[in-house]
């Protein structure tokens, strides 16, 4: 989006963090996974706000990814 840098997320996602730490929420950085991509432009449609096929599987194989992290530690607890 116009005037928005990677940059610019950094204090949310400190803040995120934070909130994430004292309230024992779960927490996945999905701006860190998509710069990691090959081509995080591919993520995201030209207003670079709303996320493409290729954001929302990267979105949904994460959040799968830590259900069934979750899920694990839950059982074997």
């Amino acid at each position: 989006m116009l005037g928005r840098t990677n940059s610019g997320f950094v204090p949310y996602v400190e803040v995120a963090k934070q909130v994430a730490s004292q309230t024992g929420a779960g927490l996945i950085e999905l701006n860190q996974a998509m710069l990691a991509s090959p081509n995080p432009d591919d993520l995201v449609v030209s207003d670079g706000v709303h996320f493409t096929t290729k954001g929302y599987q990267l979105i949904t194989s994460l959040i799968a990814a830590d259900v069934r992290t979750r899920e694990f530690k839950k059982e074997h607890v």
